[in-house]
């Protein structure tokens, strides 16, 4: 997500998920691209375990009502550069 999205409410409502999720077991990370560079190759939303990896759509266009898919990808984004 583009940082300037990255407000208090969204902070504050990322954490109740992430401390919801880690009661069930499941660790939760959020990252912002904040490389110029980057952000211009990676474009959508990812959600990303150690053996699978699936692209989903923004919540802008959920909220929209606009058809999307989430979908199982082979490809891993360079989130790591």
């Amino acid at each position: 997500m583009s940082s300037e999205k990255a407000d208090e409410k969204f902070k504050s409502m990322y954490e109740d998920l992430k401390d919801e999720l880690a009661n069930k077991g499941v660790q939760c990370e959020l990252r912002i691209i904040t490389d110029n560079k980057l952000k211009a190759d990676i474009h959508d939303r990812w959600i990303i375990s150690e053996s699978m990896c699936y692209n989903m759509p923004s919540t802008d266009t959920v909220a929209r009502g606009q058809y999307s898919e989430v979908k199982r990808t082979e490809n891993f984004p360079p989130f790591e550069e």
